[in-house]
Parts: structure tokens; C-alpha cells; sequence
């Protein structure tokens, strides 16, 4: 006899299952080029994020540094444990690129959550492909075999949407807050993201004043994020 409670579950567990699945695949499909990727590739490029890190965690690279252009220091933050870790360029370089995979397997379950929230007549098989398929984008695949911010930047977009969300539901000034700092920050990743943060300001204000547009809001912002985000 036809049980829709233990159809539900089973269809929840195997919803779940899919998911870790996909983003196990994503996680090592990001680190299939990690046994090569050994040094800076970019030169200018990545050299100046890692110069920057160099010189908060106390070496002096100035020298090196002279004929660079500015760069923001939000993604080099993150490289200056690596100094103090004691181990060669080499494994340094690696270990960013780890983070990016860490970076696009949390992206995609906060896709996944994002699409649930603006999609809600999909199934969860049917976002956990969709979303699996978007963090399989070639542009991102590509970019995370990189130490530089753009995988970071793309986390960054992430976790905007998803706050916006959370202040969507709930209208809490704290996820307004949180992601307007979010929003900053990213800024300090990389100064083209002038136009997210203006968006993020733009889509706080609305869901604030006017409440009663949440969903069309948030859906139009998110895809005006997307927009501008991705090249």
C-alpha cells in the first residue's frame, strides 16, 4: 500500500544523497589539476596578492613590488597564515588551491539553498543537478586552478545572496548588517565589485522599505548580482 510519508523520506534521503554526491565529485573535480600546480602562473597578477600577504606576515618584498599596480588586500588576508605554516612555495600554492575547492563545494550548497528559497515548485533533484551543473561552469573550474580571488570573489557572491535571503524572510536588521559587511568586504577583494555592493545596498533598502515585493526583489537583484559578477 502506497505509504506517502515513507515515500517522502526516502525521496528526502536520496535528495541528500545526490547532493553529497555531487559535491564530493565537485570538490575533487576542482583539485584535478592540483599535482601540477606548483607555482605562480600570473605573474603580476598573482604575484601582487601573494606579495601583499608577504608583507603582512612580515617579509619585505618591496623591491619586488615596485613597478606593481595597487591591489586590494581582502583575498590576500587569507594567504598570510600560509607564511607562518613553515612550509615551501610549492605546498603553499597548493594549499590555496584547496581552498578554492573548499570555496566552490560551499558555494554550491548555498546555491542549493538560495534556489529552494526562489524556486520553490523545484524539486530537490531538480536543483541539486541544476545547481551541480552551475558550479561545473567552465569559468569556475578554470579560475580555481588559480591563486587569486576570483573563486574567492565568486564565495563572496555566494554568501551575499544568501543573506539577503535570510533578511528577506525574516526582515532582521542583523542579516541586513551582516550582508552589507559582506558586501564591503568583497569591495576589498577586488574594487570592480563596486556595482555588487551597490546592489546589495540597493536591495537592503528595498526589502526594508517595501516588504510586500520581497520575492520579485530578491529574485531581479540576485540576477543583476550575477551579472555583474561574472564576466
Amino acid at each position: 500500500m502506497y505509504n506517502r510519508k515513507n515515500y517522502v523520506v526516502t525521496s528526502k534521503k536520496i535528495s541528500i544523497s545526490v547532493r553529497l554526491a555531487t559535491a564530493i565529485i565537485l570538490f575533487l573535480y576542482t583539485l584535478r589539476m592540483l599535482d601540477i600546480r606548483n607555482e605562480l602562473y600570473i605573474l603580476h597578477d598573482e604575484f601582487a596578492y601573494w606579495a601583499i600577504a608577504a608583507k603582512y606576515a612580515g617579509l619585505n618584498w618591496s623591491g619586488m613590488m615596485k613597478d606593481s599596480g595597487y591591489y586590494s588586500m581582502g583575498y590576500s588576508l587569507l594567504l598570510v597564515p600560509l607564511y607562518h605554516l613553515g612550509v615551501g612555495a610549492a605546498l603553499m600554492y597548493k594549499i590555496a588551491i584547496v581552498l578554492n575547492a573548499v570555496f566552490v563545494t560551499i558555494s554550491y550548497f548555498i546555491s542549493c539553498f538560495v534556489a529552494k528559497k526562489l524556486f520553490q515548485d523545484f524539486s530537490d533533484i531538480e536543483i541539486t543537478v541544476s545547481c551541480g551543473l552551475l558550479s561545473l561552469y567552465p569559468y569556475i573550474t578554470t579560475q580555481a586552478n588559480y591563486a587569486w580571488p576570483e573563486i574567492f570573489l565568486y564565495f563572496l557572491f555566494w554568501v551575499a545572496i544568501f543573506l539577503l535571503c535570510r533578511f528577506a524572510e525574516s526582515t532582521k536588521l542583523r542579516w541586513g548588517f551582516l550582508a552589507l559587511i559582506e558586501s564591503i568586504w568583497m569591495f576589498y577583494v577586488h574594487q570592480r565589485t563596486i556595482g555588487v555592493m551597490i546592489a546589495c545596498v540597493l536591495t537592503i533598502f528595498f526589502i526594508f522599505v517595501l516588504p510586500q515585493f520581497l520575492t520579485i526583489l530578491i529574485f531581479h537583484c540576485s540576477q543583476i548580482l550575477v551579472h555583474l559578477t561574472i564576466p
